[in-house]
């Protein structure tokens, strides 16, 4: 919480592990993530690092072709086609499903009010969809209220090393058609796409996947 921590609105919605007045470990579904985030608890998903295997470790060769092999799966995974997809569904050029109904989103100017919100909406979703903890981080600007997307892959050996993947969701100008797809709907893919092609492999370190 930005200030003292209310355990009773907590546990209106889910249930309370432990808490140190500032601070809370809860159980909640994605609904209640989203509810605490929309009152400006700052929501960050904890999940359990897989077991670590218990055969022996390979030699630097054996991994090193391992790891090649991957990558070039990864990069094999993002096609042109794929790519075109993404940007399409960002900048209105594909209809999406937001919330089980059919939408195009033709801005994401974020005083459209009703548009970026369906557009945070289908970026919150396509990582759920991925299996991934995905939830908002509300905050306040220049007096408006705002939200960021943002979902974790936990790190299965230093899980506290962070790297950031990340974009801006928003765009210009603030005309209720506003594709942006170089605004930034192309970066947008980039991250959704690669949440897409890393979020299935394990990693030492923790990634966290944005869209401001």
């Amino acid at each position: 919480a930005r200030g003292a921590l209310d355990p009773a609105a907590i546990e209106r919605r889910g249930e309370i592990v432990v808490h140190d007045g500032r601070t809370a470990l809860a159980l909640l579904d994605q609904a209640g993530a989203d509810a605490l985030a929309e009152e400006g608890m700052e929501i960050a998903a904890v999940l359990p690092p897989p077991p670590r295997p218990s055969a022996p470790r390979p030699g630097p060769l054996a991994v090193r072709r391992c790891w090649e092999e991957g990558i070039q799966e990864i990069i094999a995974a993002v096609t042109e086609g794929v790519v075109w997809d993404a940007i399409g569904d960002l900048s209105g050029e594909n209809s999406v499903v937001v919330e089980g109904r059919p939408y195009v989103i033709q801005t994401r100017n974020s005083y459209q009010a009703v548009p970026i919100q369906k557009a945070a909406q289908y970026c919150l979703e396509y990582f759920q969809g991925l299996g991934l903890g995905a939830s908002f981080h509300a905050y306040t600007w220049n007096g408006n209220a705002w939200r960021n997307v943002f979902a974790v892959q936990t790190g299965t050996v230093n899980p506290d090393n962070l790297y950031v993947i990340c974009g801006h969701l928003d765009d210009m100008p603030t005309a209720a058609a506003a594709p942006g797809a170089d605004d930034n709907a192309s970066g947008c893919a980039a991250v959704l796409l690669a949440a897409a092609v890393l979020s299935s492999r394990r990693f030492e370190n923790t990634i966290r996947y944005v869209l401001f």
